[in-house]
């Protein structure tokens, strides 16, 4: 391991050009793994509203794991930035070791629970009969092969909060390339593979993911590095595994909160009719097309809070979260004008059925508004993670996220039907910006100990 450090541009210098520097892999990077998703919606739509709805219905469930993932990712990088910033490079190392483990126990524990659960919670948030063996064949393959999400994540996480957010971004292209490959291949069957559909949608997503993990592998464990670990030999460390816990476990709660938001909210618009849930699906991964590239703004000023913090220049990291969402406010603007005239429009690129475009077109009628705020939340709540502050972003999703947001779309659908709905994410959006906003204003994560 060289003695130089090639990332101390992050804690020196211009912190707009260290911010960008280190932001637009990130950014890029995310905008791929929305193309992964994208490419998966584009093709299934292909088959069917019943198969799109299968899918749209099944991703909300996966993306439970994901939440897990999610909070020992922000432990991982908050320890590793913090660390990087200090000097301690042999502790960063440690903590990408440990995180790798983590990932490991963290996936058994998971997958079993939600495949026991997998078919009640389907029924129980309203899968159609025509649609529910689709939804179980898509779901039980994509949580078989989430050892290679928590496993990735982990690696991404120590890599970006070392300061190299390159190598994640290319191990994306590489997944999303294979995956545009395969798709069509399993799903419709070509050079000889069955026509596999929706399952097939499923495989080509967990084997192109497979691949860039092993890239990441590669790269981790013979590439020469400047910050490294080795997995073997194993050498578990319980006290470095309980505190990415203890800064992640309330970023895995928060991401439950919205998740179970969304499931809820799936709940209440399913007795619309299954053209109202097959819109949802594609509103998803369209919404994330410009959410997204802002959360690569926020993974960078998170890395950037931490190390930044660890060198002794709070200050630094504070003109780093007020930067970005200046940048990010950029894209969202775009983003706000181009769904609010045509959200319908792209809907349509995934879907023919003109109630699934016309249900697409209402919601982004509402929603493109308060994109501005979305954008305040995303970057100030990734930056209190990046200093330790991993409660309050919690809190203040449990409010709005859960509480407020779906209270009041019940309240509102009462009187105006499925407008209220989406008319009741649109408020809670822009007071839960603003609300935190405030908060990191306070500036009370600028004393926070890992």
């Amino acid at each position: 391991m060289k003695s130089g450090y090639k990332y101390k541009y992050l804690t020196q210098g211009n912190v707009s050009s260290s911010l960008l520097k280190l932001a637009l892999p990130s950014m890029f990077a995310l905008v791929l793994h929305n193309v992964f998703g994208l490419v998966d919606i584009y093709f299934i739509g292909k088959l069917g509203s019943e198969q799109l709805a299968a899918v749209a219905m099944s991703s909300l469930l996966v993306r439970f794991i994901i939440t897990f993932v999610f909070g020992a990712s922000l432990g991982t990088v908050a320890l590793v930035s913090r660390f990087q910033g200090t000097g301690n490079r042999e502790k960063a190392s440690d903590v990408g070791r440990q995180s790798v483990y983590l990932a490991f126990l963290l996936y058994i524990i998971v997958a079993t629970l939600i495949n026991i659960a997998l078919e009640p919670l389907l029924v129980f948030l309203g899968a159609k009969s025509s649609f529910l063996p689709n939804a179980l064949v898509y779901a039980r393959i994509i949580i078989f092969g989430s050892i290679i999400l928590f496993i990735s994540s982990a690696i991404n996480a120590f890599l970006r909060g070392s300061g190299d957010a390159m190598t994640p971004m290319w191990a994306l292209i590489i997944a999303v390339v294979l995956n545009v490959i395969l798709d069509p291949i399993f799903i419709f069957g070509y050079m000889g593979v069955p026509a596999l559909g929706v399952a097939g949608s499923a495989i080509a997503t967990v084997i192109s993911r497979a691949v860039g993990m092993l890239f990441l592998i590669y790269h981790i464990l013979f590439s020469k590095r400047e910050l490294s670990f080795s997995i073997f030999p194993v050498k578990p460390d319980f006290s470095i595994m309980w505190r990415i816990l203890r800064i992640g476990v309330f970023g895995s709660i928060q991401g439950m909160v919205r998740n179970l938001s969304s499931l809820a909210l799936v709940k209440i618009i399913s007795e619309y009719g299954t053209a109202v849930i097959a819109a949802y699906g594609v509103i998803v991964r369209l919404r994330m097309s410009v959410l997204l590239p802002i959360m690569g703004l926020s993974m960078a000023t998170a890395i950037m809070v931490g190390q930044n913090l660890g060198a002794g220049k709070p200050e630094r990291s504070n003109s780093a979260a007020w930067l970005s969402i200046a940048y990010g406010e950029i894209l969202m603007l775009v983003g706000m004008v181009l769904f609010f005239f045509k959200g319908g429009d792209f809907v349509s690129f995934f879907n023919k059925d003109p109630d699934v475009i016309a249900n697409g077109a209402l919601y982004f009628h509402y929603f493109a508004p308060a994109l501005i705020l979305a954008c305040v939340s995303i970057i100030l709540e990734r930056a209190l993670s990046g200093a330790g502050d991993t409660i309050s972003p919690m809190i203040i999703t449990i409010v709005f996220t859960l509480f407020l947001r779906i209270g009041l779309a019940l309240y509102l659908k009462k009187f105006l039907g499925l407008d209220g709905v989406w008319i009741a994410c649109a408020i809670s959006i822009v007071i839960q910006g603003l609300v935190t906003a405030g908060w990191f204003k306070m500036g009370f994560w600028k004393k926070k100990k890992v």
